[in-house]
């Protein structure tokens, strides 16, 4: 008998999600909040999937799982179907969001496209609350992966010595704690169509970089994430001091190996070069995206004021725990794990359409479609409530 394996059907599921984010039935910005909700999980995936994979495969291991593959046979399907993925969310946002919504007046500007009232707005706002923020750290042959941060954005910037014949690189992560999206000045009417104009942050701190260098020139730049391996976890059994055990594990997961690094498409050679030694990252570790990073922050776009007519209407969706007899009957065998109470079925209820799924942590629920598309899948009781939700949502509308 064979079986699915488990990561493979994982990804399965996440294009499940995409897959509603090209349905053109649904309003505008729900679209978006898929697609943010797919790069949310697909962070977590690789920290903690893939990077279970990385650990089995750096220690030696060729034992085949229940599907017959490997931990790097695994890896290998893995990383094929995660980047077909990947270039379906980025088709999706270039080629249907962001001109769909630009005809809605939300228009997502490089920095080239902005006028000059707009540039001197952008550079007061730079120098007050942006630049205080800013800490290069230098690039040299002792630079180690450590001093980067995982999960956020990074800019790679050469310099050149306007002194001197020479050149150097230095990295700017971007600050924890400002907004992913900054809001350019726009010369609306009143009672007019609602219009606004953004630009991402890392753009912004590129076209001003060369104000942290005054003595250099800046000649390139490009920004890229680093996803290192979340799946280290905690020895509870031989932990005397619990609290010093934890310390271990976050100060580990700051170091740890590589397991996705994402690039620009268009990004500079040499920057690449110079990202993928510092990181350790090869060719199978690397992700080229055609587009901004983080994709996940664009959850926070989707609620932008102005545009609630591109925003789904509240409705709810309840869920609710099964007793074994509605899930499976009465059935002659007593070994299900229904019947032994490990596992309830959780069944969601959208206009009228029923959605399951099994879980360890169950329990009744009622919220709105738009509440459950934001929900941190941080426990399995949550999970069990997108997934019955989802498959809900998709039966009533003849997917299943």
């Amino acid at each position: 008998m064979s079986f699915i394996n488990r990561e493979l059907s994982w990804l399965e599921f996440n294009q499940r999600v995409l897959d509603q984010g090209n349905r053109e039935s649904l309003p505008l910005l729900e679209r978006l909040k898929f697609l943010a909700i797919t790069a949310s999980n697909l962070d977590e995936f690789f920290q903690v999937r893939v990077g279970g994979l990385h650990l089995m495969r750096m220690s030696g291991s060729h034992k085949r799982g229940i599907s017959g593959l490997t931990p790097s046979q695994q890896l290998t399907a893995v990383r094929t179907r995660a980047k077909a993925m990947i270039e379906d969310q980025y088709n999706l946002l270039n080629k249907e969001l962001l001109p769909a919504l630009q005809d809605e007046g939300l228009h997502l500007l490089d920095t080239s496209a902005i006028s000059p009232s707009q540039h001197e707005a952008l550079a007061s706002r730079f120098h007050d609350s942006i630049f205080p923020l800013l800490t290069p750290l230098a690039y040299d042959e002792d630079t180690s992966m450590a001093s980067l941060p995982a999960m956020r954005i990074i800019i790679a910037c050469g310099l050149e010595s306007l002194s001197e014949n020479s050149t150097r690189t230095v990295f700017i992560p971007l600050p924890d704690g400002i907004s992913r999206f900054i809001q350019l000045p726009t010369s609306d009417v009143a009672g007019s169509a609602p219009h606004q104009n953004v630009i991402l942050t890392e753009d912004l701190i590129s076209a001003f970089s060369g104000e942290l260098f005054p003595d250099e020139k800046v000649i390139a730049t490009m920004p890229f994430r680093i996803t290192r391996n979340g799946d280290i976890a905690v020895q509870e059994e031989d932990a005397i001091d619990l609290a010093g055990e934890m310390e271990e594990v976050l100060a580990a997961r700051k170091t740890s190996n590589t397991v996705r690094l994402e690039l620009p498409t268009k990004g500079p050679n040499r920057l690449k070069s110079i990202v993928r030694e510092i990181t350790g990252a090869g060719s199978s570790e690397t992700y080229a995206v055609d587009g901004p990073l983080a994709l996940t922050d664009f959850m926070s776009l989707a609620f932008s004021p102005g545009y609630d007519h591109l925003r789904d209407e509240d409705i709810q969706v309840k869920a609710r725990t099964l007793s074994t007899e509605e899930a499976i009957g009465n059935p002659e065998d007593q070994d299900f794990p229904l019947q032994r109470g490990k596992e309830k079925l959780m069944e969601a209820d959208f206009k009228g359409s029923k959605g399951q799924a099994f879980t360890d942590r169950f329990g009744n629920f009622s919220s709105s479609l738009g509440e459950i598309a934001e929900m941190n899948l941080d426990n399995n009781f949550r999970r069990a409530i997108f997934v019955s939700a989802l498959n809900a949502v998709q039966r009533s509308l003849g997917q299943t």
